[in-house]
């Protein structure tokens, strides 16, 4: 590693391990050294992580969820609301969900794609949802979207499946079980997921918002036809490149939808990409002649933990 390289993750991790760990020294030498380390944070939490597990730890931490183990598993709690998982799913508690998931969630019924371990549900059940239908891919999963929507009395309906254009599986490699997990991934192990067609999942949901974050959803959203893109009133869709994002754009703009927000969420430094947040509202058929006029991006204010 070149001195400028330590010099950079000093400069900027420094700060936060000062200001969440105990024995951030300890920190700092296992993102050097690699391997595994007993971590103390400021809040009380210890256990043996990776650097993964610490970076997603010290997120969380930084941004005051209280962080306590639970057998084989982490809860990370903030006023009423917690959320159990590992530590490298929790990663993706560390957004501000009422910034990018803007929209009137009460008596909604809310179509999840991308349900990683429940949080999100949670978040829209919090907000008024009556009923969240949750797709899932990832078995290991599951386990915890039924333990945090029965722990947070979310009426969930659940799916050990992704989407795509078809009915079928998809194959993803890996080297962690981590939120941004999709077709995109890569490492050194492989797993084989159920993939259910987008748009029966669309036409059969009854949904009032749909939310779609996973890795490679958004192709699929683009072979929907437009009679059933329009069953649903509000999208909420995380674009995970900036090809992806006009493509998602052009589509819905075409199907009859105006585009409520596009705002450029953050940059995936680990893989080189920009995502983008984008939300859709149905025009009403007398008004789709009308001009659509299309937000420019805005730059989320959220702070999301780097994807890894």
């Amino acid at each position: 590693m070149s001195p400028m390289r330590f010099g950079l993750l000093t400069l900027r991790g420094l700060g936060r391990s000062v200001l969440t760990t105990r024995n951030f020294w300890s920190a700092i030498a296992l993102r050097i050294l690699g391997g595994e380390r007993r971590i103390v944070m400021r809040n009380g939490f210890a256990a043996p992580m990776s650097w993964l597990e610490y970076s997603a730890a010290r997120e969380l931490s930084r941004m005051g969820f209280a962080l306590e183990a639970e057998g084989d598993a982490v809860v990370c709690r903030k006023g009423d609301v917690a959320i159990v998982g590992p530590l490298l799913s929790l990663a993706a508690m560390a957004v501000d969900f009422g910034t990018i998931y803007e929209a009137d969630f009460g008596g909604k019924t809310v179509l999840d794609i991308g349900g990683c371990i429940g949080e999100s549900a949670v978040y829209f059940a919090r907000r008024g949802a009556s009923r969240v239908i949750v797709y899932e891919p990832v078995p290991e999963h599951h386990r915890f979207i039924r333990l945090n929507c029965s722990r947070n009395a979310v009426n969930a309906e659940l799916h050990e499946a992704g989407v795509g254009a078809s009915d079928g599986t998809m194959t993803v490699h890996f080297d962690y079980i981590t939120p941004g997990l999709g077709e995109d991934s890569t490492g050194g192990r492989t797993a084989s997921f159920k993939v259910r067609n987008l748009a029966d999942v669309i036409r059969t949901s009854g949904a009032d918002i749909a939310k779609l974050n996973c890795e490679g959803g958004e192709k699929a959203l683009l072979s929907v036809q437009e009679d059933v893109l329009r069953l649903v009133p509000l999208y909420l869709i995380e674009a995970h490149s900036v090809e992806l994002r006009k493509s998602v754009l052009d589509k819905f703009v075409a199907s009859g939808f105006e585009v409520v927000k596009d705002w450029q969420y953050c940059k995936d430094t680990g893989r080189g990409r920009t995502i983008h947040i984008l939300t859709f509202r149905r025009i009403d058929r007398n008004d789709i002649g009308g001009a659509v006029e299309q937000t420019a991006p805005r730059q989320s204010t959220a702070r999301p933990a780097r994807r890894q």
